[in-house]
Order: C-alpha cells, then sequence, then structure tokens
C-alpha cells in the first residue's frame, strides 16, 4: 500500500481475505473513510470473478492478453451492471507504431492494440467472434504477416445456426436475458413475492418465536423513503447465525441495515444487506411458518385473521381461505404443488357468493393483509358467529378452485409427460449406442475392428474377465428393449389419473370500511 491507501496492489501472494479487503476498499464510496483506495494495480489475479465498477470506469492494459476472451474478462470488471459512465479502456503501443517493419516488437503490439480496440467496443458476449480473433493472434505471433481484417470480423459458421445478418434465437444473448427476466418478474408477480409480503414473513416468523422486532433504519434518511431500511436486533439461538453476515466489512463493529428491494440494494451497494429468498434470515423464517402452518398441533400462529380495507373493489364483506393443493401421480410421485386460495361475499345479504375473479381476488388479498387494519373486537364477534354458516359453502368454492386449477394442469402434465417420454428414449438409446460401438470395438468378427488385444492373446484371468464383460453387455443389450418398455409403461401410468389432495390452512375477513364503521 502507498500514497496514504490511495494506491494498492491486488496479486495472486495475497490471501483470498486481503484481496476482498482490497477490492471491497476500491469499491467503496469515495465520500466515506473506507473508499480511499482510487487507483488498484493488479496482476491477472483481478482479470475475472470480481466486480471493480461501482466507482470505476476507467482501465489502463500495461500488457494485451494474446487471448480475446481474457482480455474481455479483464474489460468485464468494469464494463457490467450498475456501471455509471461509458468505461475507457486504454492500451500502451509504441510511438513508432506508424513506420514499424513486419514482425517488430512494436508492429506487433499495434496489431494487437487493434483486437483490443475491437473486444473493448463490443457491448456484448462475443461468442465465437473471439475464437476468430484468437487464431488471427496466433498466426501472427508465429510469424504469418498475412493482412487480418479485425475490424470486419465475423462469427465462425456453426453448423445447424443461421449466421451473417439473422442471429439465431439461442445465440441472441439480449434476447435470452430479456426472456428470463420476463419470466422472472411472471414468477414474483404470480407467487406475490413483493419486498412487503418478504418482509411480512420475516416480521411474522420473528414474532413467532419470540425474537425481538425489526427496527426502522435512519441510515442516509436524505437518500431513501422510511420502510426503506430495516435495524435487525440481537437475535438469540439459531437466528444470530443467520445475521452474522450483516457484519460491516470495512467499519469494524458497524452492522449494515437490511432491505427488502432490490433497486435500494442496489442504489446503497455494499453498506446495505438485500433479505433475498436465500437470505439465511428469509430461509429460516420461511422454514418455520411453513412447519408452522402445515402442523395442525403448532402454537401462537393464528389461521385466522379479519382487517378492515378502504379498497374500492371491496363492496361487502369478504371470506376468503387458502389452502395447500398438492397432485399426486398414481405411483406417488408429486406432480405439481401450489398454494391456492378462493372465496365470496356475505356482508349485504348474509349469503355466500363465491367470487369468480381469482386474479382480482388475489390483488384484494393482498392489499388488504399488507395494508389494511385490524378489525374492532364488535366486528371479530359477529364474524365468529356468522363462521358456521359459511364454513362449508367456503370449502367448497376451495373444492371448486382445485377442479378449476385441475384442468389448467391437463396440457402442462401432458407436455410433462412427453417431455420425461423423450428424455428417457433418448437416454436409452444413447445407452445402446454406447453399447453397441463397444462391442464393436471389442469384437473380432467379420468387418469388425479388432480389439487391440485379440483373445488368443489372453490368459486366465484376462481372458475370463474379457468374455464376462463382453457377455454382460451382450445381456444388457438383449434387455435393453423390455426396460425401455417398462419405463414408458411406468410414465403413462404416472399421469394416468393423478390424484388432488387439498389441505386448508387459513381463512381471512376482508370487511369495507363503511361496514366497519356501523
Amino acid at each position: 500500500m502507498t500514497d496514504g491507501g490511495r494506491v494498492e496492489r491486488l496479486h495472486g501472494g495475497l490471501s483470498a481475505e486481503e484481496r476482498e479487503r482490497i477490492r471491497l476498499g476500491f469499491q467503496a464510496d469515495p465520500g466515506q473513510p473506507e473508499g480511499k483506495v482510487r487507483i488498484l494495480l493488479a496482476t491477472d489475479a483481478a482479470g475475472e470473478g470480481i466486480d471493480l465498477q461501482n466507482h470505476c470506469h476507467r482501465l489502463i492494459n500495461y500488457d494485451i492478453p494474446f487471448n480475446p476472451n481474457k482480455l474481455e474478462q479483464r474489460i468485464g470488471r468494469i464494463d457490467r451492471w450498475g456501471q455509471k459512465n461509458d468505461p475507457e479502456i486504454t492500451h500502451f503501443i509504441g510511438s513508432g507504431w506508424q513506420q514499424a517493419q513486419a514482425g517488430s516488437y512494436e508492429a506487433d503490439l499495434e496489431f494487437l492494440s487493434r483486437v483490443a480496440k475491437k473486444v473493448a467496443r463490443m457491448e456484448h458476449d462475443l461468442g465465437s467472434v473471439n475464437a476468430v480473433l484468437a487464431d488471427a493472434v496466433q498466426r501472427r505471433m508465429t510469424g504469418d504477416t498475412a493482412p487480418v481484417d479485425i475490424e470486419n470480423a465475423r462469427p465462425k459458421p456453426i453448423k445447424g445456426r443461421r449466421t451473417g445478418g439473422e442471429v439465431a434465437p439461442e445465440q441472441n444473448v439480449t434476447a435470452q436475458t430479456k426472456r428470463l427476466a420476463d419470466q422472472y418478474d411472471g414468477t414474483v408477480s404470480a407467487l406475490g413475492l413483493t419486498p412487503a409480503n418478504v418482509k411480512r414473513v420475516v416480521d411474522t416468523a420473528l414474532a413467532l418465536d419470540h425474537q425481538p422486532p425489526l427496527l426502522p433504519s435512519a441510515f442516509r434518511a436524505e437518500q431513501f423513503e422510511p420502510g426503506d431500511l430495516f435495524e435487525v436486533q440481537p437475535l438469540s439461538g439459531t437466528w444470530e447465525r443467520a445475521t452474522r453476515g450483516l457484519a460491516h466489512k470495512l467499519r469494524e463493529g458497524e452492522q449494515r441495515p437490511l432491505t427488502f428491494s432490490p433497486v435500494v440494494a442496489a442504489q446503497a451497494r455494499d453498506d446495505v444487506v438485500l433479505a433475498h429468498l436465500k437470505h439465511p434470515l428469509v430461509a429460516l423464517s420461511t422454514r418455520l411458518l411453513t412447519a408452522a402452518v402445515w402442523n395442525a398441533d403448532s402454537v401462537g400462529l393464528s389461521r385466522v385473521t379479519a382487517v378492515v380495507t378502504d379498497d374500492p373493489a371491496v363492496t361487502t364483506t369478504l371470506v376468503s381461505a387458502y389452502a395447500r393443493y398438492v397432485l399426486v401421480g398414481t405411483d406417488g410421485t408429486r406432480l405439481h404443488e401450489e398454494v391456492l386460495y378462493a372465496g365470496g361475499w356475505f356482508g349485504d345479504t348474509g349469503r355466500f357468493r363465491r367470487w369468480e375473479s381469482v386474479n382480482e381476488q388475489g390483488r384484494v388479498l393482498s392489499q388488504a393483509l399488507t395494508e389494511g387494519a385490524e378489525a374492532a373486537p364488535h366486528l371479530r364477534k359477529e364474524l365468529t358467529e356468522a363462521w358456521p354458516r359459511l364454513r362449508d359453502p367456503l370449502y367448497r368454492s376451495l373444492e371448486a378452485r382445485a377442479g378449476e386449477l385441475g384442468r389448467q394442469l391437463e396440457s402442462r402434465l401432458a407436455d410433462r409427460r412427453a417431455e420425461e417420454e423423450r428424455r428417457i428414449t433418448a437416454t436409452l438409446d444413447r445407452f445402446e449406442a454406447t453399447l453397441r460401438a463397444k462391442l464393436k470395438e471389442e469384437g473380432d468378427g467379420d468387418g469388425e475392428q479388432l480389439a487391440l488385444l485379440s483373445t488368443h492373446e489372453l490368459t486366465g484371468h484376462e481372458r475370463r474377465q474379457f468374455e464376462d464383460d463382453r457377455r454382460r453387455w451382450d445381456d444388457r443389450l438383449k434387455d435393453l428393449p423390455a426396460e425401455r418398455e417398462r419405463e414408458l409403461a411406468a410414465i403413462a401410468a404416472r399421469y394416468r389419473e393423478p390424484r388432488s389432495h387439498l389441505f386448508p390452512a387459513a381463512v381471512v375477513f376482508v370487511v369495507p370500511a363503511k361496514e366497519a364503521r356501523r
């Protein structure tokens, strides 16, 4: 370390802990005491696998790697998601490169610099373009001075894929990324994995296990809204292990606040911890609640709640139930599982009327459970008295919803069955081809390739082992048709008559504000 810590060196001789300390210091906010590292001198130990883009957009290559993939990886340390500026990539070339003689060091360096510029200008994965460039570099470094059109380098043709002006879908990284992002957003929406819902899971689990609640954090209050960040109080038992990652890695003794919002986490970077689904605190909360919900003997977890809402869609009292829906194949394989809900209106007439709109009902329930106020004692008493006449029609609405879901799953299950049949068929086909190739390789029949060691050269134990192997391969090959038939029959039986099971878990009453004031 030199210059008061503003310059650091990162190389393979450092320990993993020391390299991580340097990386964090370089990534930290320059306005903070721990963010004083502004210049990083690094070997290829920093060439891949680490993020350096938070506050750096300038990269100077002291050397230019012969491998374009390696150069692309190096540039990717700062040219990546989260970079706020246009990356500036600089390379060294000789001062007299214009007049350099072919084969000289200056000419080779200028050639490599043109390769480097081509790589640096690309905003997406170069893919097989790098193979073209790597081949050109190898030929040049071995003395081939034939001209190379680096600027117009194009991917090599790949058998079975379109090239030229049209990019095959499997080669289009941008399209794949967008498709996966859309799938992710759809899953988040369908499962209700919003920051508010994830926080509610943690809040409920902490209260259920008698742990102190999360507290609002004043960290960077000028930058974030109330409710964006939370402080985790000291927890006990198993919960303590779930909070060890909150310690700030550069500020000794300081604990970072928690957020459930990916947007907030991206803004705060390393100073805030994102409580995602795999975070120990969220994972532990999920396991605890899952065990409590499906354990009939669990205590402390209320399975009935009543909330008041001012949602205009709720014109009279709504009662809905949540249930676990499981679809099982005839062989006991779990084919599908999800939590569904169903319910209906009863406040205006006293008679239950099923609400058919599943999506709108889900929105109302989510909003009411997140933003609604707890119903007053007199309302809870009235709802308790109404429950006996609501129980059976509410359960029938759950059964009807389960039946609808089962019909919706028929096409998906048919596709899954076809995929399983295709996969087992392809696996057995490959296995059969391997066996036949091995038998041909080791065989000595007419028209076949003789074994490297023919049977008359083998004696004793080696000969018996060879014959045993051949016999087992022959027997296995003869058994394959029957095995294929058994596997396909088992798959067909699994999907023939799947059975559904319904396990009610909770009931929610949603009362409109106008009725609550009566």
